[in-house]
């Protein structure tokens, strides 16, 4: 199958794909995101890559992968070196699970090991999903804490104009201010600029403030369901203002297995406990 240009190709995948969105059964698949149609259609690029589970993946890789041939001979020397990435990546902060690896970290090993063309259904496995106590966040939650979404007024934003600049022919010319760029533009979600990453973070915070409230505030026992990173925000804060009361209270809500595979959340609640104790008997 073949295209006039890049634009056609989406155009007629993004369509299928929007098709494929109203099949209950395909909603149905284990970490399909919690969204709007138009959030996972803004979001993907099919059949290259889709911000849902993939409909055209079997016949991506039957197109673009290779079959295992146990005629050539593999041989791969151990792969021994120092290994460090940050945790500031967009793709990273999209997905809150504490246990997860930056995906920087472990692509030099699949370039050693393996050959273009493989596939690493492994690979794709362990850096999805959360775990089953998490609450499952809507789409449109994890874009705004993390990216921007341009909302068609005042110029382009020069992340999106770069990208519909090199893949729409039509908008190559085109000023960042014209109205049919700005059109193509609206609504799409970008990477914000590094130098106002402080404000968009500051914004985040306040959205997991806000959820660590809810279980400061809640009357359950224990949580059923809780965002981690939420939890980890509002121990940080109250660590710092000798809130000790709010952390004991809120660990004590969150069931024990979950407290103790957090290190972090175990760690700040084992020093509120120890500093409460030290003021009481001041």
């Amino acid at each position: 199958m073949t295209f006039e240009d890049d634009e056609k190709r989406r155009e007629y995948f993004l369509e299928k794909l929007r098709e494929k969105l109203k099949d209950p059964e395909f909603r149905k698949i284990e970490g399909f995101p919690i969204g709007e149609d138009e959030d996972i259609l803004a979001l993907s690029d099919p059949p290259y890559y889709t911000a849902c589970p993939n409909p055209f993946i079997e016949d991506f890789i039957k197109h673009y992968g290779k079959p295992y041939d146990p005629d050539v001979p593999y041989s791969r020397e151990p792969f021994a070196v120092d290994v460090s990435e940050g945790k500031t990546d967009p793709i990273y902060k999209a997905h809150t699970y504490h246990t997860k690896v930056p995906h920087l970290a472990i692509v030099p090993s699949i370039l050693h090991y393996t050959e273009p063309g493989d596939v690493h259904p492994q690979f794709l496995k362990e850096i999805g999903g959360w775990q089953k106590y998490e609450k499952a966040l809507e789409l449109s939650v994890l874009l705004g804490e993390n990216f921007l979404r341009y909302d068609g007024k005042g110029e382009v934003p020069s992340q999106i104009h770069s990208y519909l600049s090199s893949n729409f022919k039509k908008l190559r010319t085109l000023a960042k201010d014209n109205p049919s760029l700005k059109a193509k533009a609206k609504d799409r979600w970008y990477v914000p600029d590094p130098n106002k990453a402080g404000d968009l973070e500051k914004l985040r915070e306040r959205t997991l403030m806000r959820e660590f409230e809810e279980y400061r505030e809640s009357k359950q026992r224990r949580l059923k369901v809780l965002r981690l990173e939420a939890v980890r925000a509002g121990f940080k804060k109250a660590l710092q203002e000798r809130d000790y009361a709010t952390i004991i209270a809120v660990a004590e809500k969150i069931p024990e297995r979950i407290l103790q595979e957090d290190s972090k959340l175990l760690m700040w609640y084992d020093q509120a406990l120890t500093r409460m104790g030290k003021e009481m008997t001041c």
